[in-house]
């Protein structure tokens, strides 16, 4: 009689049209006939193999998993298959939720056992759905068959299965004595559960770190309660415990269920203590990495937890400016202003929505108004426009200019500005999902929004672009997401903050001073060195502006080297960008790259050469123009399709006359661009004692070197000190 224990009852109705089902084994009778009976019924894809390869299994996702084990003669080659294949099709089944069905013998192996206990055991853990049909050498295939999908296939289905006949299902006999083969068995099971137990320790420890980074609370919650009864990780489970805590009480204030500030505010006070206790036992380097994240993300978060009530507009609504910026026609604070979103923030729910394209808004504009002469040398336009607002790489002055054409065109006075890129939109749709916009075919995601944006683009400028249309769906969806959903936005939302990818400021009257002070702003201002007298901080910070009303960008990879000689009295810097236009041919939306380039460079720096492609500039080819804060070299260049343009500067600044000095060195990513690999040399006399403060990738006599990739402020600093 054919034996099953079951543990959950799933019918046909349970999955989608298309059932995907994997069946191991398959050489075997009871294989065959599973597959035979399958492939009569409708809606099912059947993959049957006879032992998975890790392609199929990391790879693959499917709805049931049959495996069958123990119908083979004993021996090591299939007890050692099946230990290992096993908890990959488990952690199979649990990535994609699909069904595990067990298939045995009734004869007792330690094989079988082993196998039954690891799945209980998976199942325990991790809540993964699954069947086990034991099956007797008396049983007919057609039977032992039936039973098996009776586990997911609903018994109206298995009436229209054929009626075979009956056949016996005949193990093969054992070739070589069980005496001989038991104590193995034994042996590598015992090594199996040890290997499992160690196994289950990190696999829970990566998904509960796994789920914090990416705003899963409850999960996060759930795989750290599991760590919890392993001694090695208890006191980092806890902390991870306490992190989703601050992260449920954080998503409950954003989507308006609480207000409790003071709550919220323990929590990120209790956390950041638990971390700064955790991190020091923590043996682990990549976990410390993850650790040091989250330390820096409380510390922000505690600091502007002052500036919600403006922000999530508590007690009083907010009026936001949205600037909807295409990162294929590169701007400084991210991108050509496409459109503009007007919303008004109550209570941390959107209360009215506004949207229209920059150029819709413009043409409100009356009279002219006076252009920056930069902006005029690149655009040649005699007026100045909200278009072109976000022309100073600082946001807190570009976002000014944006809202003061806003109050002038619109008539609308806003407090709070956001710089939102093509790129973080694409990542906002990773987690609302697809959106339907108006005259697409497709749905837009994350994968397409900005090849459909090249693709969909108009020579006509005044026409409605996409993205104002993805714009006003993303905003419907984000009023519909679960509360995992809302965890997985806000995580990305910081991410982007904490990486100048997003830019938020106050206007007018309005100020966030916390958000400013965690460099959530878009500020751009010289790096200062704290609580050391003897420092020379230097800021780099390169700026690309599309001047050409072309999507260029969406072809043009660009790559910075900086190189500092560090002497007695004196820093020699070169810094140089190298642009490569991938277009094919020079037609529009793509074609020539028509760039205003513009170097930011420390105020006391003295440039002493500009160079193209090696070749020295005559000083009518560029500008030079001084801020309190900066000297600013400009320069129009022009990258024809299918070519590369090397533009660099060689500059001096003075150190310090003391022994012992701290040279640090910030160079500013610009939003809108992710793929921009930098590479950083600091050499000095190899006669002088160094430190560095951040891990190198190359460390020699004299010589220090960085390679990294700026969508994200670089900073590094070193202690040096000078040998008589």
């Amino acid at each position: 009689m054919v034996n099953t224990k079951m543990n959950r009852f799933f019918t046909i109705e349970s999955f989608s049209k298309n059932i995907r089902v994997l069946l191991t084994r398959s050489s075997l009778l009871l294989g065959q006939t599973i597959n035979a009976k399958l492939k009569e019924l409708k809606n099912f894809e059947i993959t049957s193999c006879q032992n998975p390869s890790p392609d199929m299994i990391n790879d693959e996702a499917y709805d049931i998993v049959i495996h069958l084990i123990g119908f083979d003669p004993p021996s090591f080659a299939e007890t050692l298959y099946h230990t290992s294949i096993l908890h990959q099709l488990l952690d199979l089944c649990l990535k994609h939720k699909a069904k595990f069905v067990l298939v045995t013998s009734t004869e007792n192996t330690a094989l079988k056992e082993v196998a039954i206990s690891l799945v209980r055991q998976f199942h325990k853990l991790f809540a993964v759905n699954f069947e086990i049909v034991e099956v007797g050498e008396k049983d007919s295939l057609d039977d032992a068959a039936s039973e098996v999908l009776k586990k997911f296939v609903h018994k109206s289905h298995q009436s229209k299965l054929k009626k075979p006949e009956h056949e016996k299902i005949i193990p093969t006999k054992p070739k070589l004595p069980l005496f001989f083969l038991k104590p193995l068995i034994l042996i590598l099971s015992l090594l199996f559960l040890i290997a499992f137990f160690v196994w289950s320790s990190n696999y829970t420890l990566l998904c509960s770190l796994d789920n914090l980074t990416l705003g899963n609370w409850t999960q996060a919650k759930k795989c750290a309660t599991i760590t919890n009864y392993f001694p090695k990780n208890k006191e980092l489970s806890k902390l991870i415990i306490d992190l989703s805590e601050v992260g449920e009480s954080g998503m409950k204030i954003w989507s308006g269920k609480s207000e409790d500030m003071g709550n919220f505010v323990g929590l990120l006070s209790y956390a950041q203590e638990r971390i700064a206790e955790t991190i020091i036992n923590v043996e682990d380097e990549n976990v410390r990495q993850e650790l040091s994240k989250w330390r820096t993300m409380v510390k922000r978060l505690k600091l502007v937890v002052n500036d919600m009530p403006t922000v999530m507009g508590l007690g009083k609504s907010t009026d936001y400016l949205i600037l909807l910026q295409d990162v294929q026609e590169i701007r400084p604070t991210g991108g050509f202003i496409d459109g503009l979103g007007l919303l008004t923030i109550s209570g941390g729910k959107i209360d009215s929505v506004q949207l229209l394209t920059s150029y819709t808004a413009d043409g409100l504009l009356k009279g002219t108004v006076n252009t920056p002469e930069d902006l005029k040398l690149a655009l040649g336009e005699s007026s100045w426009y909200l278009r072109d607002s976000n022309w100073n790489p600082d946001f807190p002055q570009s976002a000014a200019q944006a809202a003061w054409f806003v109050q002038k065109q619109l008539g609308k006075q806003v407090q709070v500005v956001v710089g939102l890129n093509t790129r973080t939109m694409a990542k906002i749709l990773a987690v609302t999902g697809p959106v339907s916009v108006d005259n697409l075919s497709q749905k837009v995601d994350a994968r397409n929004l900005l090849d459909l944006g090249l693709t969909n683009a108009s020579a006509d400028l005044t026409k409605r672009s996409i993205y104002l249309g993805v714009f006003q769906a993303i905003l419907a969806k984000i009023q519909t997401l679960s509360e995992t959903q809302l965890g997985n936005l806000g995580s990305i939302l910081l991410e982007e903050l904490d990486n100048r990818q997003l830019l938020i400021t106050g206007v007018g009257n309005t100020s966030l001073p916390n958000i400013r002070q965690a460099g959530w702003d878009g500020t751009l201002a010289p790096a200062g060195c704290p609580g050391v007298s003897a420092c020379v901080a230097d800021t780099l910070n390169v700026v690309s502006s599309n001047t050409g009303i072309s999507k260029a960008n969406a072809k043009v990879d660009q790559k910075m080297t900086v190189d500092v000689g560090l002497n007695d009295d004196t820093a020699q810097v070169s810094l140089s960008v190298q642009m490569t236009n991938k277009a094919v041919v020079n037609a529009w939306p793509l074609g020539n790259y028509k760039n205003y380039l513009r170097f930011y460079l420390p105020a006391s720096a003295k440039v002493s050469q500009v160079v193209a492609n090696n070749k020295p500039l005559s000083e009518t080819e560029y500008t030079i123009t001084s801020t309190s804060n900066f000297l600013i070299v400009g320069i129009l260049v022009n990258v024809a399709a299918n070519s590369t343009l090397d533009v660099g500067l060689n500059f001096t600044r003075g150190l310090p006359s003391l022994r012992r000095f701290v040279y640090l060195l910030d160079i500013p990513n610009q939003p809108g661009i992710l793929e921009n690999p930098l590479s950083v040399a600091i050499r000095y006399p190899t006669n002088w004692l160094s430190q560095a403060h951040q891990a190198t990738q190359v460390v020699a006599s004299g010589l220090f070197r960085y390679n990294a990739s700026i969508n994200k402020p670089f900073r590094v600093s070193f202690d040096f000190l000078k040998n008589e």
